[in-house]
């Protein structure tokens, strides 16, 4: 299963917030609004900063 399969179709090889290369770590889909503000659109990023970024926009 490849980084567009994992994190919602837009092939990025690194997270938009650290640079770390997602083909080494765990990959999740981070929504660019969150979905508790009604955002849908994501884009990969490692968990750990979607995790730290939690609902913050």
């Amino acid at each position: 299963m490849g980084i567009d399969d994992r994190a919602g179709g837009s092939m990025q090889t690194i997270c938009p917030y650290c640079c770390q290369n997602l083909d080494s770590v765990e990959v999740t889909r981070e929504h660019v609004i969150p979905s508790a503000l009604g955002g849908s659109e994501t884009i990969p990023a490692c968990r750990t900063c979607n995790s730290n970024i939690g609902q913050t926009l």
